[in-house]
This record gives C-alpha cells, structure tokens and sequence, in this order.
C-alpha cells in the first residue's frame, strides 16, 4: 500500500501555541538572548493537507516584524537541497534517521554559509508546490456529525498546486466490491464512512494530457 489516509488538523496553530511562543520572544528579549527560529522539514504531504502553509509563515513573520529575530523554514527548501521524500520520514511529522542525517548536513552548511539563504529557500510554500511535478501526495480527512450525531468522514486528495490534474476516484471495501465514487474530475473532495475500511485507489492525470496516468492507493 502507498499511503494511509492521515487526520488533517485544520485549526494547525492554537492560541496554546502563540501564547507559548510569544513568552519564549518575551523572555529571550528580556534576558537579552539572541533569539533564531528554525522549523525542520515535515512531509509535503502533512503540508499541504492542512491548507494555506503560507498562512502559518505569514503569523510567525507579523511576531516577529521589528526585531532582529531570525526565522528559517526549512520546509520551503528547494529539492535540490532536500528531497521531500517518504523515504525521510518515519511518521507524518517526524525525520527518520536517514532524513536526520541529511538535514543536519544542509542545516551545518547553511549556518557555515556555505549555501545562501536565496539560493536555499522559496520565497513561499505556493512557490514552491508551483515547481514540482504534478502528483498526488495522498489523501486527508476530518469526521463530521449531522444534527441527528451520524458521523461523516470528510476527505480530501493532497496533490501539487497544479489546477490541470483530474482525478478518478475508486473505493474498495474489504468486504464488498470496487466502486467508482467519480470519473475524472478536478474535484478534490469526497466523503466516506467512517466504518468502512477497505483501499481508496486515486488515479489521475494531466486534463490536456489524458495518457499519461498515474495511480496511488490509499489504506482506509
């Protein structure tokens, strides 16, 4: 199996969290400590399921905006530098040691200035999904309950930015046969029972390219 279907945490930045940085820019300004904030490379699949990425970036900046504190967002590395591959990650959030290693390596070099912070980073998470090749990264979902409590689970494919994929969408329960859920479409989102486990098969392609299709499974 490709991929297992993983919770999409739309409410990714908590007033938890901004209180709790904002003490630690608090604290290192009143202490007189030099402060740099670094965040590690995550999948591209995680990134792009939660929405605007850019979003997150752009309320670390405003924090940040009049002083001299630093933030470097690996995850806006060119792939060149890092490739975003599963092969790195152990989980949805966290490198591997394989991935580890090879982060430690770019992070030494770019601190030692041997690459460039130009030459290093997009200037944005949409820049940088606009320069890679069309592909689905997977599939996210949230639970919803109607008003009589049933719950649906809501879902969504991850793909790059690109507007010119279509999408075939097929489901295959563990007890039951195949179903196509719809043809090729742009459309991104789909629903499914939360009760039903079984293999979503996502099958796409270039709209003005319609032979050259690409397939990936997803565990449900």
């Amino acid at each position: 199996m490709d991929k297992e279907l993983i919770a999409a945490d739309f409410n990714k930045v908590s007033g938890d969290w901004l209180h709790t940085l904002e003490d630690i820019i608090a604290f290192c300004g009143k202490k007189e400590i030099a402060l740099t904030l670094v965040a590690a490379p995550m999948p591209n699949y995680l990134l792009a399921g939660i929405g605007d990425y850019d979003e997150y970036i752009g309320i670390i900046q405003d924090m940040i905006a009049g002083t001299d504190i630093r933030f470097y967002d690996f995850n806006l590395c060119k792939e060149e530098y890092f490739p975003n591959t599963s092969s790195l990650f152990k989980d949805k959030d966290h490198l591997n040691c394989y991935g580890a290693e090879t982060f430690s390596r770019l992070f030494a070099d770019f601190i030692n200035g041997k690459i460039l912070e130009d030459e290093l980073f997009y200037s944005s998470y949409e820049e940088k999904l606009g320069h890679l090749s069309p592909t689905v990264f997977g599939v996210v979902y949230h639970d919803e309950s109607d008003d009589k409590g049933e719950m649906t689970r809501k879902c969504q494919i991850v793909s790059t930015g690109n507007d010119s994929l279509e999408y075939k969408i097929t489901l295959t329960p563990q007890e039951g046969e195949p179903y196509q859920l719809q043809g090729f479409s742009d459309n991104k989102r789909f629903a499914v029972s939360p009760e039903e486990h079984g293999v979503i098969t996502i099958t796409y392609r270039w709209g003005n390219l319609p032979e050259e299709i690409q397939e990936v499974q997803v565990a449900y």
